[in-house]
């Protein structure tokens, strides 16, 4: 068991069904019990303008710190979305888009409007209902939803989705035509979709959502969780998506479960320890620090020692090439591709400083 320090090496995320850990080669500050980067200026260099155009406060702020701006917060996305999605249970899997009759669908705010009016309505069937939702642009910038339901039976609001494509198309889109030019007949016109893994997929009526076109897929109370959330996981962390200045890249209700977190400072012998414990796999490995597991399906194929000893020894760089390729080979054997993409870079958080000793992380 070890006191309390001003300073903490070790994050701590215990979520419902695993723990992970963040083992940092320097240590972080902690005032009131909290992880401070000092690295992050948080102060405000931009605002929106009357004509909703980002612009700087003064001359001396830099496009630069916009960028790194712009990738704190989906840092900090990615970190509330993992917390979330893994602390607590689901029962649908859902896709929201919206029709231009209703609403601009590049504009953000007023998807947000549009949404917000069919969230106020979920919730009044559902009082209790649990929502977690990222938005993702498509190629064309329109915006749309997916996200998990909870605590909720929507199985009266539902319909079959059916394949309403009557006939073939090619790759570029145009219909195919057989060899006399007539259309070519979809055989699978007005059938049942399903999802690659045989899943029905619903649509909702249109008396419970006229706004757009959705999809809904019952989760399978076998279904991982890790698994589920890696996947919604990868519309934050897609390129063409990134996170707009002081807007929500992300919307949840406020009865949602989160993780629990801890920062403590673990001596180097302790450390040395953890990482030979047979329980916890290599997550994630940077020069700054190391991620672990108790998940089994994100185990890479390289020694802890090992990983300990190349970035002591500033090896990093071919440490971390190396994982990304045995990392990228290892997820085709799982149902949801754990590419270094979609590894969720632990970088900002927040906790308590706690005494514990290995025995009390289970």
């Amino acid at each position: 068991m070890h006191q309390k320090h001003d300073y903490a090496n070790v994050v701590v995320n215990k979520f419902i069904d695993l723990t992970e850990l963040i083992v940092y080669k320097e240590p972080f500050i902690v005032n009131a019990n909290e992880y401070v980067d000092t690295s992050i200026d948080r102060t405000r260099k931009f605002i929106y303008n009357e004509n909703n155009i980002l612009t700087p406060i003064n001359d001396n702020v830099k496009i630069t710190q916009l960028k790194q701006s712009l990738k704190n917060s989906r840092k900090r996305a990615l970190d509330n979305v993992y917390g979330y999605a893994l602390c607590n249970d689901w029962n649908y899997f859902i896709t929201l888009t919206f029709s231009e009759q209703y609403v601009d669908r590049f504009d953000l705010n007023g998807v947000n409007n549009l949404w917000k009016i069919f969230r106020e309505k979920m919730q009044y069937y559902y009082s209790d209902i649990k929502i977690l939702l990222v938005n993702e642009k498509h190629k064309s910038g329109a915006i749309h939803f997916h996200g998990f339901i909870g605590n909720c039976n929507f199985d009266e609001h539902l319909i079959f989705a059916k394949n309403n494509r009557k006939y073939l198309k090619d790759k570029n889109g145009k219909t195919k035509l057989d060899i006399n030019g007539n259309k070519v007949i979809n055989a699978k016109y007005g059938e049942v979709l399903r999802t690659k893994f045989g899943d029905m997929i619903f649509n909702f009526k249109n008396t419970f959502y006229n706004y757009g076109y959705t999809t809904i897929v019952k989760i399978r109370p076998e279904s991982s969780n890790l698994q589920i959330t890696n996947y919604l996981t990868k519309y934050l962390s897609k390129d063409n998506n990134q996170v707009e200045y002081n807007k929500k890249s992300y919307y949840r209700t406020h009865n949602l479960n989160f993780k629990n977190k801890m920062n403590s400072y673990l001596h180097e012998q302790d450390i040395n320890n953890l990482l030979s414990d047979s329980n916890f796999n290599i997550k994630k490995a940077t020069e700054k620090f190391i991620v672990l597991t108790t998940d089994k399906t994100t185990k890479i194929p390289i020694s802890k020692t090992d990983v300990i000893r190349k970035i002591k020894n500033n090896k990093a760089k071919e440490l971390i090439r190396n994982l990304k390729t045995k990392e990228k080979k290892a997820s085709k054997r799982y149902v949801v591709e754990l590419s270094p993409s979609e590894s969720i870079d632990l970088n900002i958080l927040t906790g308590n400083v706690n005494q514990f000793s290995i025995d009390d992380i289970f």
